[in-house]
């Protein structure tokens, strides 16, 4: 969870297991002890609390006693102490306690930093939300939520000077779910609760298999500033039953920033200026904030609000060490602070030729069969290259290729136009050299091969001479 300082704000508690007692519930009172500090009160019936519970007394004889109390001790189990003094006074009548089983507390370390009491939410009966509450300092603390005195939650809670919204204020919004436990096929709905526990209609969220989340079929608009709760609900047993909640804190943006982004150099301390850059300012989700042209002196200046950006760099037929920069605007109505940026990257101007054109290709075949008309599966055709690369426009890389027949003894393949090739078909005993066609074909291979020469080498076998000995 998170928090602006100085900011009153409920806090949203979300009961997973959905075993909590609902609250509160209250007893009537039957008296109060007279001259008795801490005062003893006794209840009609069994009150069920203990030291350290919340209990708030009401409609009470003694007007001091109405309040919200912790209990001191709970003598019997029809009377407990508050710690009210009323040692001078008499006996008290009349009322109700009603006692507060779940507790929270905002803790800086083992500092109390707010107290919570609770209120059940009407229609998530899982969600409990407490009264608006005020943290004066920044930092890191820890939500600990209690029942009956044990401790059952702790959840991280942080307070900023600011705070990046988690929704954009009074804008239309998709709201998703990413795919849970059971798959695409689970009956998903959800409802957005607001700070004061109104709650939305329930949106049915069916499956979109292209984002592969649960999706609201409906937006959202988050109207008012504050938190929200998004509470998803799955078919359970056939119950709809509240299962995740998603704490949401929805700011206004008061007024937008002036911001001054400097666009230089690492060359020298004052840095070169990178002059007409397209710089592009987005949010985290890719929208598109604002964009502008740097003046020749690499200056840009901006209206933004405060928060969280990236902004990128753009100028055609030119490439940035560093294209892309995160960058905080902060708001300064809260904070002494001038929105200066600097986006400092070195540049450079790449040498781009256009491609050649590829070179022409001829296509060739052959269709193998033995003397008795059954097709040759599976046989190398093997073609070496002879012509030097030189004499190509493009030239020719490799040396050799191997194909095979297919089972219908049929291989087909292309080779450059104009090429001097030796071809060897190895279940034959076929070799020779052969000049591929200029035109695009396709040619039969062993219609090439029977007006192509016919090679005859002399191998001379090079053997080592034995050595002389003398006898």
């Amino acid at each position: 969870m998170k928090a602006k300082i100085n900011k009153g704000r409920v806090v949203n508690w979300f009961d997973t297991t959905g075993n909590i007692v609902p609250i509160p519930t209250s007893v009537a009172i039957s008296s109060s002890q007279a001259a008795s500090n801490p005062v003893v009160i006794n209840t009609s019936v069994a009150h069920k609390l203990a030291a350290g519970d919340q209990v708030t007394i009401s409609g009470h004889s003694i007007a001091g006693v109405n309040a919200t109390w912790t209990v001191v001790a709970a003598p019997t189990s029809t009377s407990f102490t508050v710690a009210y003094n009323n040692s001078a006074g008499g006996a008290g009548s009349g009322g109700t306690a009603a006692m507060t089983r779940l507790t929270g507390q905002i803790l800086d370390g083992a500092t109390v930093l707010a107290t919570l009491t609770w209120a059940q939410n009407a229609t998530v009966p899982n969600l409990f939300q407490s009264q608006e509450v005020t943290i004066t300092k920044v930092g890191n603390f820890t939500l600990l939520v209690k029942y009956n005195g044990v401790a059952i939650d702790s959840i991280p809670y942080d307070v900023g000077e600011h705070p990046v919204t988690d929704q954009t204020h009074n804008v239309a919004k998709s709201l998703a779910l990413s795919l849970q436990d059971g798959g695409a096929s689970q009956t998903i709905s959800l409802k957005v609760i607001k700070a004061d526990g109104t709650s939305s209609a329930s949106i049915s969220a069916p499956y979109d298999a292209a984002k592969g989340a649960y999706v609201a079929a409906s937006t959202y608009t988050f109207a008012t500033e504050g938190p929200y709760a998004l509470v998803w609900h799955k078919v359970i047993s056939s119950v709809v039953t509240p299962f995740l909640m998603k704490d949401q804190l929805v700011l206004k943006v008061e007024g937008k920033e002036t911001v001054v982004f400097s666009v230089r150099t690492l060359a020298d301390p004052a840095g070169t200026p990178h002059a007409s850059v397209q710089v592009v300012v987005s949010r985290s989700d890719g929208t598109q904030e604002a964009q502008g042209t740097t003046g020749s002196d690499g200056y840009l200046v901006l209206s933004l609000s405060p928060g969280l950006y990236k902004a990128s760099l753009l100028k055609s037929g030119v490439v940035f060490n560093t294209g892309n920069f995160s960058i905080e605007v902060v708001d300064t109505d809260v904070e002494a602070w001038t929105n200066t940026v600097p986006l400092t990257t070195e540049s450079f101007t790449p040498t781009v030729t256009a491609p050649s054109a590829p070179p022409s290709l001829c296509s060739l075949f052959l269709d193998l069969y033995d003397m008795v008309g059954a097709p040759v599966p599976h046989a190398d055709v093997l073609v070496t290259t002879l012509s030097p690369p030189q004499m190509l426009t493009a030239g020719v890389a490799d040396t050799k290729r191997l194909f095979k027949t297919d089972s219908n003894g049929h291989a087909e393949f292309s080779l450059v136009q104009g090429l001097k090739i030796e071809l060897c078909i190895a279940p034959i005993g076929l070799r020779r050299i052969l000049t591929v066609p200029s035109s695009a074909g396709p040619s039969n291979l062993l219609t090439l091969a029977a007006a192509a020469e016919d090679l005859f080498d002399i191998v001379v076998p090079n053997l080592p001479a034995a050595a002389s000995r003398t006898l």
